[in-house]
């Protein structure tokens, strides 16, 4: 073979292999921006996957809050009525050291008459000191339970 016929057949080898070049670069640079863009999406939709997940986030953390603060409410609904209950608890506790003191002066009272009566046995002088300390306990037993027994009932006892 020439070299002429070698020209010749490697110009018909290029013109072959030239438009398979173009092809198959055309083709490469087809393949590449399909990559570029497949890329592309996928960022996006990573994108948008984390920005679903940070909202989700957000409303799991506000129903959170609402459920603090629901609880806080009921929290504090409950320390208000147990403060009421307290203060009842208070004006009961006042209300029965006054029945002990009267239970005291009523002791006192029956005291004085057992002590009248025996002094009495003792000196054969019985009526009017008896008499006398039996009025006297009758009068205090009389004012006492109309005093105790009109006042109010306790505070704990009433539904506020």
């Amino acid at each position: 073979m020439t070299p002429e016929a070698l020209l010749e057949w490697g110009k018909v080898i290029l013109g072959f292999a030239g438009p398979i070049m173009v092809v198959w670069v055309s083709a490469k640079m087809n393949q590449n921006q399909k990559t570029r863009d497949s890329e592309e999406r996928q960022r996006k939709q990573d994108q948008a996957d984390r920005d679903q997940r940070f909202a989700d986030s957000l409303d799991a953390l506000g129903r959170k809050v609402d459920r603090l603060d629901a609880e806080l409410s009921s929290v504090k609904t409950t320390v208000e009525g147990m403060e009421r209950m307290d203060a009842k608890v208070h004006t009961d506790l006042a209300m029965l050291n006054r029945y002990h003191e009267v239970n005291v002066k009523h002791i006192q009272q029956v005291s004085n008459v057992v002590t009248t009566i025996g002094e009495g046995l003792r000196d054969n002088n019985i009526d009017g000191k008896l008499t006398s300390a039996v009025t006297n306990l009758r009068n205090f037993e009389t004012n006492m339970y109309t005093d105790l027994f009109s006042s109010a009932p306790l505070a704990s006892d009433r539904k506020d």
